[in-house]
């Protein structure tokens, strides 16, 4: 696994882009205006404060005018497990969700050189599923009971949490949770929680 980062602060205009192989995921991250974003030859028209990510083979192109946007590019790491989609667009609602995600690779860096520990961390699996959880289908029963799950650590967290907890809340037995959890998340509730 190898992870790219970087901050790009330009008071100019430049074009930018990423060719992302097979098994590589970007996150990128902007704070201000960007222009014109281009994934696979479509063009879409992001706000202030926007995230992308991407899983697998894409080709990404931004142009870029007064901008300021953070990315982390990890390659070599399945991240299929976790993102059920290939392309997840992100309003400002993600922003401390996001700024949190950088935050921690920064931190890593700092504290130990690499961000290889983090990488591996829960903490990123952590910041999937969240991305999960915002883009969760509202329609269906199977991922109202996960956003009902998860929704329930997080108000809990800080407690000692234990599926039993979690089963009650819901009113489903530990097997249909953790079946339900497992199939939306792709993650086991356990994972999740660690």
């Amino acid at each position: 696994m190898a992870v790219e980062i970087g901050h790009i602060c330009k008071k100019s205009r430049i074009l930018y882009s990423f060719e992302l192989g097979k098994e590589d995921c970007l996150v990128i991250s902007w704070y201000e205006n960007l222009g014109i974003v281009t994934v696979d030859d479509k063009q879409i028209s992001p706000d202030i404060k926007t995230t992308l990510i991407l899983l697998g083979k894409h080709k990404i192109e931004l142009n870029l005018n007064y901008v300021e946007l953070e990315y982390c590019l990890i390659k070599g790491k399945k991240m299929s497990k976790v993102l059920q989609k290939d392309f997840y667009i992100l309003d400002s609602i993600a922003y401390k969700k996001v700024n949190y995600f950088f935050s921690s690779i920064y931190s890593s860096l700092t504290k130990y050189k690499t961000c290889d520990i983090f990488m591996n961390s829960s903490s990123v699996y952590r910041f999937y599923s969240d991305v999960i959880h915002m883009n969760i289908d509202k329609d269906n029963k199977k991922s109202l009971l996960v956003k009902k799950a998860v929704e329930h650590i997080e108000d809990h967290f800080k407690e000692d949490i234990c599926l039993d907890d979690i089963c009650e809340s819901l009113g489903y037995s530990k097997y249909y949770v953790l079946h339900v959890f497992q199939e939306v998340m792709e993650l086991s509730v356990h994972d999740f929680i660690a």
